[in-house]
Parts: structure tokens; C-alpha cells; sequence
């Protein structure tokens, strides 16, 4: 009877210290793995990502690209949705394959078997994937403006089965990895806090609107340049610092996408510059940026994703050139198909590169996405420059995007213009509204160039009647 105690005794320590210490490693799995007979088996040879696991959403409409490892030449039998593909491991051991599209709605299980060992995934979705990427503003986690009454909301309302986050492992790497770590969770009050504010909230906004599984992978890291991201050796130039140092050219990507890729995905979400603005020449970001977006589709293997980004809010960066910097990224905007920019100039921070208005900046990139990449909802987009035009010795700016009509904050005359006359010194001019889409520049002047929001910090009070700021420009009048 003694020994029968005992062991009810122990057998309960044991059950305990279980659910207490799990074992480790065990949630990093990509897949729950057995021999082909069921038993457990620890010398596995086959092998998947990270990113295919439990909970995955694979992007709807198209086929299903699934890659990993197995014994060289070892034929691998991928199962999913009542169907069977065959393949076989090259000589590395490297497979690869296309499955068939999924229909939206119920979950999925497919089981991944070679002759000795069988790995299941199980509850898998159909939907939207989107990946979101940058520096630390694109990292700022959702629990950090808790207290906001518009956050405090969208949390109450985090627990959403069919919105699923992936967050990438913080690696950096001199070589490309096969995998990013990380592991798919789905979306609650909790999930959500640790999770990028405003991927969090675009893929909340996209998934109430398209009542579809959203799937969200972020890779972010904070004080990272874009070269830093880039799959491409840079000329030394473009690569050195302003203290004489140079970036290490990839090193994120190496660490944090190389191993995503080619997953497929609907487009790309990218708040980034900061630090490009800082301690690089802004002046070569639009250059960089084209070459970078160029990176990105081909890694997903899509010459056409989409890909929108935040243009830099407002910020005082004293001795930095942040204005510049904004006007790369528009010229990108304006050169490269199938991009979007967000415009935040209103959004900023004077004191703090970590504005804590994240949900408007996430709002504006679903805007764009529902407009540009679904063809949904009409979005007017925001008011930039489109010409000027003198008439009866008057000077005048003409706007497009201006929707339902430019407005004032204010009832004085709207500051952040500035005019190049014939001494070759930019100056601020009072300007006011004229008609629907159009600014009159108060001045006598010659104007040989004009300028707007030309500067690291503004509070810029000049917007359309949908609520949405006017970019910042910089025009060479021609004679």
C-alpha cells in the first residue's frame, strides 16, 4: 500500500513538473513530428521553416509554396486538402513544391511524410498575408499606448481567431539563414500587446473589412538602416556613415526575411528612414529604395507586390535633414509601380522620434491597401502638388487628390510656404486657400522655386476635407 502511495505520489510530481517545465524547444517546432509508425523521433532529416506551423494563413488565390529538407534523393509526400504531391529531395537534401490554392473558410491540416518520418500542421487558414517591416517605429509594440482610447478599444476586441501574428526572431547574419524562428500565434488581448502597433492594426482593420483570415509577419528592428535590409552589395560610397563607418550591407535580411522567403504574400508594409536621415547622406534614400523594393519582389518572387510605406512624420532632429529625406521617398512614390506612400507629416512628435499616434498611420496604410491593392473602397489620397500657374500677376499652387476641397485648421493665413526669389534665398510667404484644389501665395516676387512642410519639424494646419494632410514639395518654377 506504501509503494501504491508512492507512486500516485510521484506520478503526480511528475505530471506537474510538466505542465510547469515544458520541455524545451518544443513550441519553437515547425511541426508536430512522428516516425512513420507514430513513435517519437528526435534525428529527424526532414525538416521545414519556421513559418510552416500551426495556425499558419497561406494567401488565398494563390498556389501554396511549401520548402524544406529531407535525406538526399528521399522522395517526400506532402498531404493537404484530400490531395497528394510527390517530390524528391535534390542531392542537398533541398525540396520544393506548389500546392493548389485553398478556399477560404475552414481550417486545414497537411502532413508532410517521407518513409521514415511524417510531419502535421494543423489549423491552417486561407486569407490575406501581408509583411510588415523597418526600424523602431515600425517595431512599437502595441502595449506601449495601452492607455490610448482608440488602442484600449481595438484590444477588447483582440480576441479574433482569424487574424494570426508572426513575429520573426531578432538575428542579424553575414550569410543568408534558412529560417527566421518565430512561431504563428492567434490574435488576443495578450498576443496583440507584445505584437507591432501598426501591422496589428492594419490587419485588424483588414480582416473586419474583407471578413477573411488576415495573416501578419513582422521582421523589424529598431536604429536600422536600409541598406542594412538590402539583398545587394553597395558601393562604398553609399554604404559609409557620416562618422566614416561602414553599414554591414544585409545583415537583417540575411537574419530576418532571406529565411521567409519565397512564402507568398499579398504586399508589403515598410515604415522606415530614421535612420537613414541621421547618419547617411538622405539624399541617396530614393536611390536605395528603389533598389530595395527591387530586392523584396524578387525575393517573394512577384515583380508587382505591393508595397506601401510611411513617409517620415514631423520630428525636430536638430543638425539632421529629415525634409530631404521625404522627398526621396516621394520620388519613389512617383517612380515605382504598385507602391503607396502614406503621408504622416501631421502625425509627428517634436520631441520624440517615437510618435504615439500609431493608429492613423496604420489606418492611412489600410486606406491605401482597400483602394489600390482590393479595389474596394474609394480613397481621394492625399493632396500633392501638381502645378503652378500665374494669372493677372498672382501666383498660384494647384493641388490634385484635393477631394472635396482644401481646408485650414486655422483662420489666419496658412504658414509653410517658402519662395526662392531672385536673390537665391528660400523665405516664408503667407498663402491662402483659392477654390476647391488651389493655394494663392501672397507675394510680388519672381518665384524661381517654391517649397512646403520644407522642414524637420512643422504642425502643418493645411488639409483636404477628408481629413488628410498635404505632402510636402519641392518645385523648380520653369519660365
Amino acid at each position: 500500500m506504501k509503494k501504491h502511495r508512492f507512486r500516485i505520489v510521484m506520478n503526480s510530481i511528475f505530471i506537474v513538473m510538466l505542465v510547469l517545465f515544458p520541455l524545451q524547444g518544443c513550441s519553437k517546432n515547425p511541426a508536430k513530428q512522428s516516425t512513420a509508425n507514430g513513435s517519437a523521433n528526435t534525428a529527424s532529416s526532414l525538416w521545414l521553416p519556421s513559418i510552416f506551423c500551426d495556425h499558419m494563413v497561406v494567401q488565398q488565390g494563390e498556389p501554396i509554396r511549401i520548402w524544406g529538407k529531407a535525406a538526399p534523393g528521399s522522395q517526400v509526400r506532402i498531404h493537404l486538402n484530400n490531395r497528394e504531391t510527390i517530390i524528391n529531395a535534390d542531392e542537398n537534401g533541398r525540396w520544393q513544391a506548389d500546392l493548389d490554392p485553398l478556399s477560404v473558410g475552414k481550417p486545414y491540416t497537411m502532413a508532410i511524410r517521407t518513409k521514415e518520418e511524417q510531419k502535421v500542421i494543423e489549423d491552417i487558414l486561407s486569407g490575406e498575408v501581408w509583411y510588415a517591416s523597418g526600424q523602431s517605429n515600425m517595431e512599437y509594440a502595441m502595449s506601449r499606448i495601452a492607455t490610448r482610447e482608440e488602442i484600449k478599444d481595438i484590444l477588447q476586441k483582440a480576441d479574433v481567431p482569424a487574424l494570426r501574428l508572426f513575429k520573426t526572431e531578432r538575428r542579424n547574419a553575414l550569410e543568408k539563414q534558412e529560417d527566421v524562428g518565430g512561431n504563428w500565434v492567434l490574435s488576443t488581448e495578450e498576443t496583440a500587446k507584445e505584437f507591432s502597433a501598426v501591422a496589428y492594426i492594419f490587419g485588424f482593420l483588414l480582416n473586419k473589412r474583407l471578413d477573411v483570415p488576415v495573416g501578419i509577419i513582422v521582421s523589424a528592428v529598431g536604429a536600422t538602416s536600409i541598406q542594412a535590409w538590402m539583398d545587394r552589395e553597395l558601393p562604398e560610397a553609399i554604404n559609409t556613415r557620416i562618422n566614416g563607418n561602414m553599414e554591414k550591407t544585409g545583415y537583417f535580411h540575411k537574419g530576418m526575411t532571406a529565411g521567409l522567403q519565397p512564402y507568398r504574400i499579398k504586399g508589403m508594409l515598410w515604415y522606415q528612414g530614421e535612420n537613414n536621415a541621421v547618419w547617411f547622406d538622405p539624399r541617396n534614400y530614393g536611390m536605395l529604395m528603389l533598389a530595395f523594393i527591387d530586392d523584396i519582389r524578387k525575393g517573394f518572387q512577384n515583380p508587382q507586390l505591393p508595397f506601401l510605406f510611411v513617409q517620415l512624420p514631423a520630428y525636430e532632429a536638430l543638425g539632421k535633414d529629415w525634409a530631404s529625406l521625404r522627398e526621396e521617398q516621394a520620388k519613389v512614390a512617383r517612380l515605382m509601380p504598385n507602391t503607396g506612400m502614406a503621408v504622416t507629416i501631421d502625425l509627428g512628435e517634436e520631441k520624440d522620434i517615437h510618435p504615439r499616434d500609431k493608429y492613423p498611420v496604420a489606418e492611412r496604410l489600410y486606406r491605401m491597401a482597400m483602394h489600390q491593392v482590393y479595389k474596394m473602397d474609394r480613397f481621394v489620397g492625399f493632396p500633392e502638388f501638381s502645378r503652378t500657374n500665374i494669372k493677372d500677376g498672382r501666383f498660384y499652387i494647384a493641388f490634385k487628390n484635393y477631394g472635396e476641397g482644401l481646408v485650414s485648421t486655422q483662420d489666419a493665413e496658412i504658414p509653410g510656404f517658402e519662395i526662392c526669389g531672385p536673390e537665391g534665398v528660400f523665405h516664408p510667404v503667407p498663402a491662402r486657400i483659392s477654390g476647391l484644389g488651389a493655394v494663392e501665395l501672397i507675394t510680388d516676387e519672381k518665384v524661381s522655386a517654391v517649397r512646403y512642410a520644407w522642414k524637420n519639424w512643422i504642425r502643418p494646419v493645411l488639409f483636404n476635407k477628408e481629413g488628410l494632410p498635404v505632402a510636402p514639395f519641392w518645385h523648380v518654377v520653369m519660365e
